[in-house]
């Protein structure tokens, strides 16, 4: 009985790091818009175990800056992580 239950918790731990994911890419479209971005590709998804899924994307922003982001559910809202300009020019 002990490894069933551990098995089950182990397969419940396993498969909702990736929860979210489905609800993410769903809203992101809205989400990015709201924030001034058009996608440009959708790049995957990747597992968190703490807080469920990221969604990558690549988008440009009103300036034709293009960027790669992930976007993350947490406790009901959306942030943006691991963000990175592709063109972006030094002032140095």
């Amino acid at each position: 009985m002990k490894k069933t239950i551990l098995v089950l918790a182990m397969t419940f731990f396993l498969t909702s790091c990736y929860r979210d994911v489905e609800q993410i890419k769903k809203d992101a479209p809205l989400f990015l818009k709201q924030r001034g971005y058009t996608i440009t590709s959708y790049d995957g998804y990747e597992s968190c175990f703490i807080s469920g899924g990221l969604v990558a994307y690549v988008v440009k922003d009103t300036s034709g800056l293009t960027y790669s982001l992930e976007i993350m559910e947490w406790q009901g809202e959306y942030h943006i992580y691991n963000q990175k300009c592709f063109n972006a020019v030094s002032s140095k």
